[in-house]
């Protein structure tokens, strides 16, 4: 394999690396290549306030080592990331699919210390079993650890939780840290409409981080002011986003990208119950924690009230005690009075479960969604909400559920229906199938080929698992071992399952008529179901539409709703067996009918 020429050291994602032409090695498929001779470095340090000469310093000490030789075309590094997760760091990444490669150009990775590598213990041995299967030594510069000696998995299990304790004793400082930013009236967290965060300089410059105190912004306060007085008066949300757009008032910032910056009901409903603005700060309402199966860091609402931080400064105080008592009655009088009927589609009620559309449409001009905008008397209509509520569209546009729902469905029917149409998709059809199942039978044939290295994977894991075992009748269970013990276990039951013998596939010969039959009775069904109930041709659409588009054109004086979307033909609970009872399932989802420039006329008859 050839490996592209590189210059000095990457910092961020690791080098890579030039080696000439060779050939496999014949031990195994992983393995380092014979001419290597050299050690590879990895450094890592946690946040932007450590200093940039981390990482050389930590190279240095690997390379006073005598017997370490350290390549400088064989440095990895990733700067200001936390060590409690592998995934997202681009340079140990790089490193370890290096490792992978038929031809790894090194034999030995060396760190400065073994917190450098992870501060996790799952994720310290799950990085070490990767390297131990792929041939890979482990030196430990400051400990001298070695993985090629007798007794380095127990040390290094030790190690790893020594580390994941001293983790949880940041974070426990951390929060002690913020409760006490929050009683010196600085603020631990992020922007928040109505103030300015003021830059306090550190105690201590160049270490300590730099903390923000939130100062009043007047002329935002005087929005907040203005929609909370107007609201104690009786206006509603929407009404009051209307008239701030309106009269151009600056908005928050958009959550989403590509929205237009505009005040919505839900941002102004959202901020007349946030007591900051009389105060009040609550810290510690929220934790984040680490999903053991995707590696993604999840934020979970505290319930516990007595773990809440709660801190009142009357200097940050904007709306008056008495207008905010008036706003908090306002709010429970409209609470207690709602009836679930003042804003047609936008409440579930019992006839709402029945549109079909309803959340799939978004409007072509400012992306926002078209939802029901009016309703009386059974009679619902479709239009632009930020139209409506923001004044921050010019779609006007309305149009009938019933005539919207009917052109809809007489599209499809006369589309998919046509027999020029359906003979189409079964010629295209039956090219899909059988390449997905050539495509099988190819993965069959492959996972055959890689018996060898499962056998392998096989071998270590029952080491592993036996090494784990000694290490919890030794020194007692702990959470990251057990689970690491889980994880183990449930590895090599999935190896043992993918080593076992299975028949070997057939490739179906499934005669074209069967598929036009079979796309025919299709069609049909489709049509037959979305003509049905209209709870189920509800929910047989939402498995079947994205998002559909609805542009305003005007033609001859007259509105028009152009579409741009499209209609999936099949799902995955899609199924057809051959004579010889072979079936496929999910093999032709990528069959759509095109709505592209079909035409909605919101002033078409009614159907009957």
């Amino acid at each position: 394999m050839n490996f592209a020429a590189t210059a000095p050291m990457d910092r961020s994602s690791g080098p890579s690396i030039a080696h000439p032409q060779a050939t496999k090695p014949s031990c195994a498929f992983y393995g380092t290549s014979q001419d290597a001779e050299t050690d590879t470095f990895y450094g890592r340090f946690s946040t932007d306030l450590q200093k940039d000469t981390s990482i050389d310093d930590q190279l240095s000490q690997c390379r006073r080592v005598p017997t370490v030789k350290i390549s400088d075309a064989l440095i990895f590094s990733d700067t200001a990331l936390s060590g409690t997760s592998a995934h997202n760091r681009p340079g140990l990444q790089k490193l370890l699919r290096m490792a992978r490669q038929e031809l790894c150009p090194f034999k030995r990775i060396v760190v400065a210390d073994l917190s450098r590598l992870a501060r996790n213990l799952e994720e310290l041995l799950h990085i070490y079993k990767v390297l131990k299967f792929c041939g890979i030594d482990l030196f430990v510069a400051a400990t001298g650890l070695d993985s090629r000696i007798p007794g380095f998995e127990m040390a290094l299990t030790l190690t790893g939780m020594m580390d994941e304790e001293y983790v949880k004793g940041v974070r426990d400082k951390t929060r002690r840290g913020a409760i006490g930013c929050i009683e010196r009236g600085h603020t631990p967290g992020g922007k928040c409409f109505g103030y300015d965060n003021v830059l306090v300089p550190a105690s201590t410059p160049g270490r300590a981080k730099p903390s923000y105190r939130k100062v009043i912004n007047r002329q935002q306060a005087d929005v907040i002011l203005r929609f909370g007085r107007m609201y104690a008066e009786g206006l509603g949300c929407a009404r009051i986003a209307k008239k701030l757009n309106e009269d151009g008032v600056p908005s928050t910032e958009p959550t989403r990208k590509g929205c237009i910056p505009s005040w919505s009901p839900t941002t102004i409903s959202a901020m007349l119950k946030n007591e900051r603005y009389v105060g009040k700060v609550t810290y510690g309402k929220t934790t984040t924690v680490k999903d053991p199966d995707t590696h993604q860091f999840i934020t979970r609402k505290i319930d516990d009230e007595s773990q809440w931080i709660t801190h009142i400064d009357e200097e940050l105080r904007i709306i008056p005690e008495e207008l905010w008592l008036a706003i908090q009655a306002e709010r429970r009088r409209r609470n207690e009075g709602h009836q679930g009927s003042k804003e047609g589609g936008l409440n579930r009620t019992a006839a709402s479960q029945e549109y079909l559309l309803s959340g799939h449409l978004i409007c072509g001009l400012c992306r926002g969604s078209i939802s029901i905008i009016e309703s009386s008397r059974g009679y619902a209509t479709y239009g632009c909400h930020y139209y409506r509520d923001r004044n921050k569209c010019t779609n006007g546009v309305k149009i009938d559920r019933r005539r919207l729902e009917a052109q809809f469905l007489q599209m499809i029917a006369a589309s998919i229906g046509a027999p020029e149409y359906q003979t189409l998709i079964a010629d295209e059809f039956s090219r899909h199938l059988l390449q997905a199942q050539r495509s099988e039978e190819r993965s069959a044939q492959e996972a055959l080929a890689k018996r060898d290295d499962l056998l392998r994977e096989q071998a270590s894991l029952t080491k592993e698992i036996k090494n784990l075992a000694q290490a919890i009748k030794l020194h007692g269970i702990s959470g990251a071992l057990s689970d690491e013990l889980r994880q183990s276990e449930k590895r090599l039951e999935a190896v043992n399952e993918l080593l076992k013998p299975k028949a070997k596939k057939k490739i179906a010969t499934i005669p074209p008529p069967d598929f036009k039959e079979f796309i025919a009775r299709q069609m049909a069904n489709l049509v037959e179901v979305l003509a049905g109930d209209p709870v189920r041709a509800k929910q047989e659409l939402s498995k079947r539409l994205g998002k559909l588009i609805l542009t305003p054109e005007c033609r001859d004086g007259h509105d028009y709703l152009v579409v741009t979307g499209d209609l999936k033909l099949f799902t995955a609970d899609t199924l057809m067996a051959d004579k010889a009872g072979i079936g496929f399932v999910d093999h032709y989802e990528a069959a759509k009918l095109s709505l592209d420039g079909f035409v909605l006329d919101p002033k078409l008859a009614k159907a009957a």
